[in-house]
């Protein structure tokens, strides 16, 4: 699929709520809020695709469009470097600690946790620029509903480069969209006991 895109900074705090209201105003919609825990995985050197396909689970592997989502990926993948973003919903009052407490660590880790939960697999192109053009157009990939998702890119020999916790406010005008996103970084896996 190929998105259209621009992008531009707001700072925080009073710019940040001035844009909200414009873009309330302008979409006659309150914004669609929506909190993702995303981690950033790096390919392997050089790149290699996505050639192990054990992890996938069986029911997507039954699932025509879903292959062929897995099959681009691949095509693309074996030719250039690139970073992958795994992303998970998450809630508030569901997947954060009260202020003040450590969250646990679930018994069997991690990744175990992640690989139960459904996520979503995203790459997006870098496109290089052309000569006095600005590049508002970019190859987008995404298999959405997918569980194992940390099996699969560590299988694939994918490394775990950053996680966050994106915020997003979104509002669709005349099928446009357009959001507001605040990236919360994450300490490093070895700062806290847990990755949350």
């Amino acid at each position: 699929m190929q998105e259209l895109f621009l992008t531009s900074f707001v700072k925080d705090g009073a710019d940040f709520e001035r844009a909200s209201a414009v873009l309330h105003g302008l979409a006659n919609m309150n914004g669609w809020e929506s909190l993702h825990r995303v981690l950033f995985f790096a390919g392997p050197l050089p790149p290699k695709g996505f050639n192990v396909t054990r992890s996938i689970p069986t029911s997507a592997r039954t699932q025509q469009q879903q292959m062929a989502l897995w099959s681009g990926l691949h095509q693309v993948l074996q030719k250039i470097s690139h970073v992958l973003q795994l992303r998970y919903e998450v809630f508030r009052d569901r997947d954060f600690a009260p202020e003040g407490e450590m969250p646990t660590m679930p018994a069997e880790g991690p990744d175990a946790e992640l690989n139960k939960a459904s996520g979503t697999l995203r790459w997006t192109d870098f496109p290089k620029p052309t000569e006095n053009q600005p590049v508002i157009s970019r190859k987008k990939i995404e298999i959405t509903d997918q569980k194992n998702l940390i099996a699969i890119v560590k299988d694939n020999n994918h490394r775990l480069k950053s996680e966050a916790i994106e915020e997003s406010v979104s509002y669709f005008i005349d099928g446009v969209e357009i959001s507001l996103v605040r990236y919360y970084h994450m300490p490093p896996a070895g700062a806290a006991e847990s990755l949350f």
